[in-house]
């Protein structure tokens, strides 16, 4: 109103320097990356509409430690339980919930001592499973609720190494399940990811090419922060019929 003693139509934009107003708080198993102030433990703002994976990501990540299947969200004094692994491994966006202020997440620690090792795709429940001594493929797919009705469960892969330069095995679940062929039931080793597929892989490079982000999610969380942090945007990594995000 000032404004229109010396202009016709003022117009007059107002930008927002620091959103201070709301904010979530997370602890327990989130990684402190060095020399980044708005890492690790701790209470930061709420930028608009924040999901909560893309919260996770922004603020460190989860340390190697975490279980993401078992995530709590605490708000107004309930808690919730979360398993962001069937929005990672699914694409189950209801799972990767828009925060509210005052929210405080915890990744909590993986109780179980020994080794691991990952189940996604067409499994009932996706997630990371702990063993001690050995663990075979047939074992994890039960741990992991048994398969879907989608499931093409000849052509499941584990992917085992660097997930850079991985080593893909192949078995058929169905010869294994149904004709007892146990050459096709295999040994898994520590940090081994289980994929079971909703369609043919066909391709094995172009298959290693869209889960590289869960790779690096799973193993190397810090990697891949910047690839899961914009804003309404939908993360599907259901290889068969899903689509992975454009980066």
């Amino acid at each position: 109103r000032k404004l229109k003693e010396y202009i016709m139509q003022p117009r007059v934009e107002v930008m927002v320097s620091k959103y201070l107003s709301k904010s979530a708080a997370i602890f327990g198993e989130v990684k402190s990356t060095a020399g980044r102030g708005t890492t690790g433990p701790g209470s930061y703002p709420l930028t608009g509409k924040t999901r909560l994976l893309e919260f996770i990501t922004t603020h460190g990540g989860p340390t190697a430690l975490a279980d993401l299947s078992n995530v709590e969200v605490i708000r107004q004094g309930a808690r919730y339980k979360i398993n962001l692994h069937r929005t990672l491994f699914r694409g189950d966006m209801s799972q990767n919930v828009v925060l509210d202020a005052g929210d405080v997440i915890h990744l909590p620690k993986v109780t179980e001592k020994g080794n691991r090792v990952y189940v996604f795709g067409e499994v009932r429940k996706p997630g990371v499973f702990n063993y001690q001594d050995r663990i075979s493929l047939l074992e994890v797919i039960s741990k992991a609720g048994g398969l879907t009705m989608y499931a093409v469960s000849e052509d499941t892969k584990v992917i085992r190494g660097d997930p850079t330069r991985p080593e893909v095995l192949s078995s058929n679940l169905i010869k294994l399940i149904r004709q007892g062929n146990l050459s096709q039931n295999i040994n898994l080793a520590n940090n081994d990811i289980v994929y079971v597929p909703r369609d043919k892989i066909g391709d094995v490079a172009r298959f290693l090419t869209k889960i590289a982000p869960i790779l690096h999610f799973v193993l190397y969380p810090a990697a891949v922060r910047d690839a899961y942090i914009e804003e309404e945007r939908e993360l599907q990594f259901s290889i068969g019929g899903g689509v992975a995000p454009a980066r």
